[in-house]
């Protein structure tokens, strides 16, 4: 919104002026400076968009995995204890720490 109103101010700027052809090269080169920016503007806002939902997908991601690993640990230790009722001598650190 603001480079279309830096637009139009340079448009009145030269508009106003008795000689527009000697102006026209810079007032080109200086719309041309605007949109420029005003794309960039764009493809960075574009950018920061992809990039958030990006890291928010992966931050799910990481909280997905690590409640199947908080699940995954709580039934190894379910199934070791079951081993270690019918097995006394088997104990939970030597099974999964060695």
């Amino acid at each position: 919104m603001w480079n279309l109103k830096i637009k139009e101010s340079i448009n009145q700027k030269y508009s106003n002026q008795d000689s527009p052809n000697q102006n026209f090269h810079q007032h080109n080169k200086q719309i041309k400076v605007i949109e420029f920016i005003y794309y960039e503007s764009l493809r960075s806002k574009w950018v920061k968009i992809i990039s958030i939902i990006v890291l928010h997908l992966a931050s799910i991601g990481f909280i997905l995995a690590s409640f199947l690993l908080i699940a995954l640990l709580f039934d190894m230790i379910k199934s070791d204890i079951a081993i270690c009722r019918d097995n006394n001598f088997i104990s939970l650190s030597l099974r999964y720490f060695l």
